[in-house]
């Protein structure tokens, strides 16, 4: 199916494909991809299995009200995507593939950064955190916490910000590996 927002529907059968920008609201599907012409998505009450974010210039990303996608694939031209507060949504495990930089929150199970020349900052509590692209520079705010930490690409800069010395950024299984990655963290545990 290759449709607009407003066609989707919840009889809707099979993935879909989504032409332009546009909002869903309360829809329940398997694989969703919006197409590189979306610049604006808005995604209330929104249950999917896989969702992939195409767009040659990405302007605005919300997800909010209950929204639960299992996996969100961010594969964007240029702009920024903010997944940090509590809008009442829930990310299982968020790839990015490509953007300007990323903002990651507690509402996103796992992250996986493949793609090159990032910049992310991630806060909270999360399963893993796996880095395969290189040149990426990932910023961990006071009090982020991972399962497990794997940076096996090349060229990436893990640091913790400024303000992480009182709480620290914890990790219980480290692997780091690659050429020319560098782990630079404060009060690490």
């Amino acid at each position: 199916n290759y449709i607009s927002s407003v066609a989707l529907t919840v009889g809707t059968q099979g993935g879909s494909i989504i032409k332009g920008s546009g909002s869903l609201n309360y829809i329940s599907t398997g694989n969703l991809w919006f197409d590189c012409t979306s610049e604006f998505v808005t995604l209330s009450g929104v249950k999917a299995d896989a969702l992939t974010l195409r767009s040659h210039k990405l302007s605005s990303l919300l997800l909010d009200n209950s929204s639960e996608i299992t996996r969100l694939v961010i594969a964007v031209g240029s702009g920024n995507v903010n997944l940090e507060g509590s809008y009442g949504y829930k990310v299982g495990r968020l790839q990015l593939e490509s953007c300007t930089e990323a903002n990651i929150g507690q509402n996103v199970g796992s992250v996986e950064i493949t793609g090159s020349g990032m910049s992310v900052r991630i806060s909270g509590k999360h399963d893993y955190l796996v880095i395969t692209g290189s040149g990426n520079k990932v910023t961990l705010s006071p009090g982020a916490s991972f399962s497990g930490l794997k940076v096996v690409g090349e060229n990436n800069l893990v640091q913790s910000s400024a303000d992480t010395y009182s709480l620290g950024v914890s990790c219980d299984q480290l692997e780091l590996s690659g050429s020319g990655n560098t782990l630079n963290l404060s009060d690490f545990s």
